[in-house]
């Protein structure tokens, strides 16, 4: 219950994710900075669960958490990002990580979709959810009492808080005000025609106090503790280190899933 408990906490706490997506005739991408406490870099992991009559899934995890609140995919066809937010006006009602961790159990992106606007809601998080199979990806954001389905044509980026709902109350901290801004940016610079410009916007550490490619150096509080690349078409899941560093560095990639394979 940590996001609902959280609402209760100190509003300078910055914590969240950056998205980048991207859906052309030629490509169907989306990356993912997965940004948390500087505590957790090398401490969180891919697992892979095959539960009896249920979809099997790989996820990254921290620990102690439930599998859904960072990325992973299922042997459905889906996959799926998570984000952050501060919504306001918190109430009784099931608790987003459980909601997260359920998407893993969708046979479609339709029953994604149903699954992460279930009603009775306590609080609120934004999903990126593609479909390798349909060949779709929607962004999702979900408060206690509304939700707004986007359907991704063309480039999309999204920080830590809700951009297409509204109104809703909301905080919005000034490194998701400016990784937006930043990603919107790069965006409509038109650097992002294929995968390689989807990374290069999450590599970004132009602006100095609150980079896209997050540091952990003050008066940023988070880091980036690694970076997922879904790619629909080729049905793989990159991950790339985080940490410091450039946006034009070259950099490897740690792991390469099949996610056709599992």
């Amino acid at each position: 219950m940590r996001g609902e408990y959280r609402g209760y906490a100190a509003e300078s706490a910055d914590f969240g994710c950056s998205t980048c997506s991207l859906l052309t005739t030629d490509k169907a991408v989306f990356a993912h900075n997965e940004d948390g406490s500087p505590i957790y870099r090398d401490q969180v992991y891919l697992v892979r669960l095959d539960i009896v009559g249920k979809p099997s899934f790989t996820a990254l995890c921290y620990p102690g958490f439930l599998p859904g609140n960072a990325f992973g995919f299922n042997s459905e066809g889906i996959c799926l990002s998570a984000n952050n937010v501060l919504a306001k006006g918190i109430v009784t009602g099931l608790g987003r990580h459980f909601m997260a961790r359920s998407l893993f159990e969708a046979g479609s992106l339709e029953e994604a979709i149903e699954l992460a606007t279930i009603s009775g809601r306590a609080s609120g998080f934004n999903y990126t959810i593609g479909s390798f199979k349909e060949r779709r990806i929607v962004n999702v954001e979900v408060s206690p009492n509304k939700h707004r389905v986007h359907e991704i044509k063309g480039c999309f980026f999204h920080a830590n808080h809700y951009i297409k709902l509204s109104p809703v109350g909301q905080l919005i901290t000034p490194s998701s005000q400016a990784r937006q801004n930043r990603g919107e940016a790069l965006l409509a610079g038109g650097m992002v025609q294929d995968e390689s410009g989807v990374l290069k916007v999450l590599r970004d550490y132009k602006v100095k106090d609150y980079p896209i490619l997050r540091n952990g150096k003050p008066p940023d509080s988070s880091m980036t503790l690694v970076t997922a690349l879904f790619d629909l078409d080729s049905k793989t899941l990159t991950i790339y280190p985080g940490g410091v560093g450039r946006m034009n560095q070259r950099f490897e990639p740690l792991l390469e899933v099949s996610m056709a394979e599992g």
